[in-house]
């Protein structure tokens, strides 16, 4: 196995994490399909690449998902102004601040 066009931790029995992946995002927007992609592929490697730390790359990325979703379904991202106060994830302080219930390293 090719370790640059099919590295075996990117493989799970016969499925090749990016066949599952492009099956997995189909019908998504753009940055749905990102970080879906994104955690499908540190769940299909953890075990023999990152370990642990991989799980937590995975798990962040469904919850910027579903961050997205609970965003834009409660209330619609004010665009900030130059004269507000930004906070650490570059919105309006105050109004919106994306809370992470894990740290990564």
């Amino acid at each position: 196995m090719s370790s640059v066009n099919h590295p075996g931790h990117y493989n799970r029995g016969n499925i090749e994490a990016i066949d599952a992946i492009e099956s997995a995002v189909a019908g998504l927007t753009p940055e749905e399909a990102f970080s879906i992609g994104s955690a499908i592929k540190y769940l299909f490697r953890w075990k023999e690449k990152g370990g642990v730390e991989d799980l937590h790359k995975a798990r962040w990325y469904i919850e910027h998902v579903i961050d997205m979703h609970t965003a834009t379904t409660t209330k619609p991202m004010p665009m900030p102004m130059p004269q507000d106060p930004i906070d650490d994830n570059g919105g309006i302080k105050g109004v919106y601040e994306k809370k992470s219930p894990f740290k990564l390293k």
